[in-house]
């Protein structure tokens, strides 16, 4: 996703399967280091809030951006501002 992400700007991912997906990579990784790679790599302005996968919660998501350390400014992008945006509302 993140080759995809950096070669089409028109392309938004969401979080809310990352912890699933985390424990299938062929190496070991965790879903605080999943998501730094998205942000530092892709930036917080194409990255979603997601729930609709029954995989991931929402404590989960929002712990995982606590810990990483990002702006206030980012966690509401992620979490709802970038879709108001993409949406128009």
């Amino acid at each position: 996703m993140l080759i995809i992400m950096a070669r089409n700007s028109n392309v938004f991912s969401d979080l809310s399967g990352i912890d699933y997906y985390t424990r299938m990579m062929p190496y070991p990784t965790s879903v605080q280091e999943m998501a730094r790679q998205f942000i530092e790599k892709i930036g917080a302005d194409r990255i979603l809030f997601g729930s609709d996968n029954n995989f991931a919660y929402a404590e989960t998501v929002l712990d995982t951006l606590e810990r990483l350390g990002i702006s206030q400014d980012d966690k509401e992008k992620i979490m709802y501002r970038n879709i108001e945006r993409i949406l128009k509302l």
